[in-house]
């Protein structure tokens, strides 16, 4: 082999070589196409120093919850023993917990008799799951007891315990939907000094409730606590 030829190789070496170090290079910052439960998300991944980062709100579409206030982002489950850490959204606004899709909106005030006021509120239930399920497979009780309108002063109002079953039973394919308006009324004849606009609404779901043959088609949440908290103050 002639010099020529040695010093050929050598160029084609070096030149491979700068080719992979430019190529390291480029994926070190860019942007990745992001899918947030099949659908593409309109701000995308970025990669910066070989990390790749995505929105912060993206985890509130998967089931993960979180907080930022006062210099701090809080993600999952924090602990703490007032309150529990369930998924918080707006009125309007889809909240997922890895089966449940919900939307809440149209407060307003109804009367279950001239003497029995309470308020209405439509909720959008859709399956996020690979199986049909209804709300009581996955820990949600069937008479509503954990769905409840919450108010300033910190009391509470349940959901009409036999109107809520239309919903908590009705079994639901692969991406189905269910449309009720939840009720809530006060006790008969409750004056209407004492009816106040409520500020949340809770619904909650017991993890350790969900059924066998659920678990067994490999459904499941996709946070600890899968339970819903609405703040009734704001709407997207």
């Amino acid at each position: 082999m002639n010099v020529n030829s040695k010093t050929l190789k050598s160029k084609v070496k070096m030149t491979a070589l700068l080719i992979g170090l430019a190529s390291v290079a480029l994926a070190a910052s860019g942007t990745y196409k992001l899918l947030v439960n099949g659908t593409t998300s309109k701000v995308p991944a970025l990669i910066q120093n070989g990390q790749v980062y995505i929105p912060i709100e993206i985890l509130k579409a998967v089931g993960i919850p979180y907080t930022v206030q006062n210099g701090v982002v809080a993600v999952g489950v924090q602990g703490g023993s007032t309150e529990k850490t369930l998924l918080e959204g707006c009125l309007n606004e889809w909240l997922f917990n890895g089966i449940w899709r919900i939307k809440v909106g149209n407060l307003q005030a109804i009367q279950k008799d001239e003497n029995t006021p309470g308020w209405g509120l439509d909720i959008e239930v859709r399956n996020g799951s690979k199986m049909t399920l209804n709300m009581t497979d996955t820990g949600v009780d069937g008479a509503g007891l954990g769905m409840h309108l919450a108010f300033k002063d910190a009391t509470t109002l349940g959901v009409d315990p036999y109107d809520v079953q239309k919903l908590t039973f009705k079994n639901l394919p692969q991406s189905a939907t269910a449309k009720q308006q939840l009720k809530f009324y006060y006790p008969i004849w409750t004056p209407d000094s004492s009816v106040e606009k409520p500020v949340k609404l809770l619904l909650d779901i017991d993890p350790a409730r969900l059924g066998y043959s659920v678990k067994q088609a490999g459904v499941a949440f996709s946070t600890p606590n899968p339970g819903f908290r609405v703040n009734l103050t704001c709407d997207k």
